[in-house]
């Protein structure tokens, strides 16, 4: 407990949004970072309340386990010029084509804390959890910056607790991790055209506002599985994944603002008399597949290497569109009911593949891993975007375990270092699919006939750095 409790205290306070494809990037914990990821069938610590449940079976007695990351993005966004031609009478307060970057500080907060006990029996393992999504929880993008109309940025929080339980004993292991997932706070803002008459604005607009939507959703129930098994005296097999998809329904309010340089509505233009919005995120279903071959030791703490393979998949197909269901009344230049928004996505299905080994010079003491993974991307090339950017990846890793014993107790220190290398995403006017949002003047039937302009035309560049450390408690 007085391992625990602070840490937990910690983590609660500790505010991470998803950003492996789709939302989130990297792996969970420094082994995962080290191993590229391959971790299903190897992991031996309270962290396999997420990696896999089933492996919770090896945990005789009382561990306690708590991992931190820091997470550093790189995302640049340079505009490809419109071909739709731009009102003489408004001028881009900057340059919409200069390269912008984003300016968000890196996310250092990213916790897990877990403890296991067996609680005296055989055959049994129960274990308590607490963590968010591994990635990063927040963008701060310029607010007049010629990648606005795609976002100006997001903050959020989410958080999975959990209880877990597990049944088996040294050669095999099933379990399940339930969890209530919780969503306390996601806003999330972009510049919309307020426009009520016809006519196209691609660069800027006299009636642009940023709106900000903010939303929350205090339950959703989830559950993870896992298993693996002792194939051979050198081999394990593992299994694991999410088998409930977590489905967030939030609802809350959203805002008006003013663009710094562009917009000059007054204050009761901007208010929003009876603002509602609600809107549905979905975390998907995910799998892990994993093969581990190892020294055939008479003991785990004696193996001096091992090699796993693992492939990945997470249904981020689910993620089509983001429709945000909108009350409430506009007062922009007449009092005008807000209609819905939808936001595509055309998300895919991603796909993975990792490659992980350990190896121990000192056997029982010091392990050094290393590792490396490949994975498609859930973004389309036309649907590039710039708040989650899920394009392919290419992930190496880096780290070190050393295990030092306090009188009856193996303190286990590790540290892991993940490179996350995204290829350049160029998307060309006529392919790009991200149209500029005109809730009040839709396009094709306002525009002249013409459909909104693409704003996600033009380069992205993006990648991550992750550095992990953690502490395993085995009493």
């Amino acid at each position: 407990m007085r391992l625990t409790l602070p840490a937990a205290l910690f983590a609660l306070s500790a505010p991470t949004l998803a950003v492996a494809g789709g939302l989130e990037v990297g792996e969970r914990t420094p082994l995962g970072l080290a191993r590229g990821g391959a971790v299903a069938a190897s992991v031996r610590d309270p962290s396999a309340v997420d990696l896999n449940p089933g492996a919770l079976a090896r945990l005789k007695g009382a561990h306690a386990f708590y991992s931190h990351e820091v997470t550093w993005q790189r995302v640049r966004f340079e505009r490809a010029p419109s071909v739709i031609p731009q009102d003489a009478n408004v001028t881009p307060s900057v340059d919409p084509y200069a390269p912008v970057s984003e300016q968000g500080d890196p996310f250092a907060l990213g916790a897990m804390v877990a403890a296991s006990h067996d609680l005296g029996l055989r055959d049994w393992v129960f274990a308590l959890s607490l963590y968010g999504p591994h990635g990063v929880a927040a963008q701060a993008w310029p607010r007049a910056g010629g990648q606005r109309w795609l976002t100006t940025g997001y903050d959020g929080m989410i958080l999975f607790p959990g209880v877990s339980v597990a049944w088996g004993g040294p050669r095999f292991g099933v379990g399940i991790t339930a969890q209530a997932a919780t969503m306390p706070r996601l806003n999330y803002r972009l510049v919309v055209d307020g426009s009520t008459g016809s006519g196209l604005a691609p660069l800027a607009s006299a009636a642009e506002v940023e709106a900000e939507l903010r939303v929350r959703d205090p339950f959703a129930p989830t559950a993870l599985v896992g298993a693996w098994g002792q194939a051979t005296p050198w081999l394990d097999l593992a299994v694991s994944g999410r088998a409930v998809p977590v489905v967030f329904d939030a609802s809350g309010d959203f805002v008006l603002r003013n663009v710094p340089g562009q917009g000059a509505f007054t204050p009761e233009q901007l208010t929003v008399p009876g603002a509602a919005a609600r809107t549905r995120l979905t975390l998907p279903a995910t799998a892990r597949v994993a093969a581990r071959m190892h020294d055939p030791a008479p003991a785990p703490e004696a193996e001096r290497w091992d090699v796993e393979l693992q492939g990945q998949w997470a249904g981020w197909s689910t993620m089509n569109q983001q429709r945000l269901a909108l009350d409430g009344e506009i007062r922009l230049f007449g009092a005008e009911p807000v209609p819905d928004v939808v936001l595509p996505r055309r998300w895919r299905d991603t796909l993975g593949l990792s490659l992980g080994g350990s190896f121990s010079p000192l056997p029982g003491r010091l392990r050094l891993h290393a590792g490396a993974s490949v994975e498609r991307g859930a973004t389309p090339p036309r649907y590039a975007h710039i708040d989650f950017v899920s394009f392919d990846r290419l992930g190496l890793g880096l780290g070190a375990e050393g295990t030092f014993h306090v009188a009856s107790t193996a303190l286990r220190l590790a540290v892991g270092y993940a490179r996350v290398l995204q290829p350049d995403q160029v998307t060309a006017e006529p392919d790009a699919k991200v149209p500029q949002q005109r809730p009040l003047a839709p396009c094709p039937s306002e525009c002249d006939g013409r459909d909104a302009p693409a704003v996600n035309a033009g380069r992205v560049e993006s990648g991550f750095d992750l550095l992990g450390v953690s502490v395993h408690a085995a009493f």
